[in-house]
């Protein structure tokens, strides 16, 4: 019977001054993590606020500020407030439950899409309006060649 490999362990160290702000510098070695998952964030020397969940979760990332990975690996060795949920090469489909058919609340509604890097990106519904709008009169403005 094959052995299930699980572990918490949450690093704090006694003297960690935590960032007020995006960029500020860690103190070496500092690191303030959450990892659940065997070898999850084994990589990591220098953060606060990471969290990795899975078998391998962050690894990679050496050092970082509020990142946060699920079942992935880190994109960077240095990365600062992202979030990964999968990984790219064994995840082909995302479901998130109560978006569909959910009505927006308030006139700022956004459109959500995700660029050619996998990254969710979100404009105004005007803009998106425009763009079609856009592309729709390239259409047809083309001349046939021939």
């Amino acid at each position: 019977m094959k052995k299930l490999l699980f572990y918490l362990s949450i690093l704090c160290s006694s003297n960690l001054a935590l960032p007020a702000a995006q960029g500020q510098q860690l103190p070496e070695p500092a690191v303030a993590a959450t990892a659940v998952g065997a070898h999850a964030l084994n990589t990591l020397k220098r953060g606060a606020f990471v969290t990795g969940i899975g078998v391998g979760a962050g690894t990679g990332l050496v050092a970082g500020v509020n990142d946060i990975y699920i079942g992935a690996r880190a994109g960077n060795a240095e990365e600062n407030g992202v979030i990964y949920i999968g990984d790219k090469d064994s995840h082909k489909l995302v479901r998130i439950q109560g978006i569909h058919n959910s009505p927006s609340e308030g006139e700022g509604a956004r459109v959500v899409l995700v660029d050619e890097t996998g990254r969710l990106v979100s404009i105004s519904f005007e803009t998106l309006l425009k763009m079609l709008h856009g592309l729709q009169g390239k259409k047809e403005g083309q001349k046939e060649v021939g």
